[in-house]
């Protein structure tokens, strides 16, 4: 839904009716297959190196959006399935977004040792869109 800019008269003593037409939101719940590889070992090895761990070693992903503006947008999931990290999904377990704006995005995954996956997909105003994706 794009955003266009209205002017509008409005008179003293008169009655003016305004319509706003609102977006509802898309929802996307993701299901990602795959394993951690040693890359993504040796990334949780350097963290812990450096800092005090947030979470657990559990597999999990950062998912974000490239909207049409390529912009990257964090996906937040409710409850957070990693503490304190909304926009990290665990491996194997299917998660739900958040309200995003509907329309074409690209999804991106990406796992803590640089692996990345992109899929185009299309997220449908008042719908939840399913996707599953197998980690290479």
């Amino acid at each position: 839904m794009r955003r266009t800019p209205r002017r509008r008269e409005i008179q003293a003593g008169a009655t003016t009716e305004l319509v706003a037409t609102m977006s509802k939101g898309a929802r996307l719940a993701l299901l990602l297959h795959g394993e951690l590889l040693d890359e993504d070992h040796a990334a949780w090895n350097l963290l812990e190196r450096h800092q005090k761990p947030l979470f657990s070693r559990q597999a999990f992903a950062f998912i974000s959006l490239v909207g049409p503006d390529g912009l990257v947008r964090p996906v937040n999931f409710f409850p957070p399935q990693v503490p304190i990290q909304e926009h990290r999904i665990a491996l194997g377990q299917e998660a739900t977004s958040g309200l995003l704006r509907s329309g074409n995005h690209r999804l991106r995954v990406e796992m803590p040792g640089g692996r990345v996956v992109e899929e185009d997909i299309l997220l449908i105003d008042g719908e939840t869109t399913r996707i599953q994706l197998e980690l290479p």
